[in-house]
């Protein structure tokens, strides 16, 4: 980690780990920032494998070329890691809530929240007419760009879902 992006965060990272510890045969280093979460387990180690690729196919992410969705590639979060994450630390993680005793995950609340948008704010808005047409316009929005997060695993993404239609309600 440069020595500038440690002054500003404050310290250094937890632990680096790579898309390669969790099944997929490519290289790009992921910090982790742990606050009160164990170190995340590799759960299907490829590197052997990934080395026996070309450079410009293990370090795919590095090559891209220049396009407005670069950015967009590069960070997204491989479902491997994503499984991991959420076996290992599903319990502790801090979109977990708790509700009546029970522990629901992320992957529990937010399609449980789409349907609820989907199923009941939605159409009292299509009801209201010309006037509640933007609104679900936006409420349709958001619901698309949730189920495109939950079909790509994109933990980052569906978090930003959940709070948006959260504040919706």
């Amino acid at each position: 980690m440069h020595k500038y992006a440690v002054e500003i965060i404050g310290r250094r990272q937890d632990q680096v780990i790579q898309p390669w510890m969790f099944g997929h045969a490519e290289q790009k280093a992921t910090c982790l920032w742990l606050k009160g979460l164990p170190a995340l387990a590799p759960t299907n180690n490829v590197k052997q494998q990934m080395m026996k690729l070309p450079a410009n196919q293990r370090q795919r992410l590095h090559y891209l070329p220049p396009s407005p969705d670069r950015w967009k590639e590069r960070s997204r979060t491989f479902t491997g890691i994503a499984e991991a994450m959420a076996q290992q630390w599903g319990g502790n993680n801090t979109h977990t809530k708790q509700k009546g005793g029970e522990m629901s995950s992320l992957g529990d609340e937010l399609p449980k929240l789409m349907a609820q948008m989907r199923d009941e704010l939605l159409p009292a808005y299509l009801s209201i007419g010309a006037a509640g047409a933007f609104g679900a316009h936006m409420i349709q929005a958001e619901l698309d760009r949730a189920t495109k997060a939950l079909a790509e695993g994109d933990v980052i993404e569906m978090i930003s879902c959940y709070e948006s239609l959260k504040g919706m309600e």
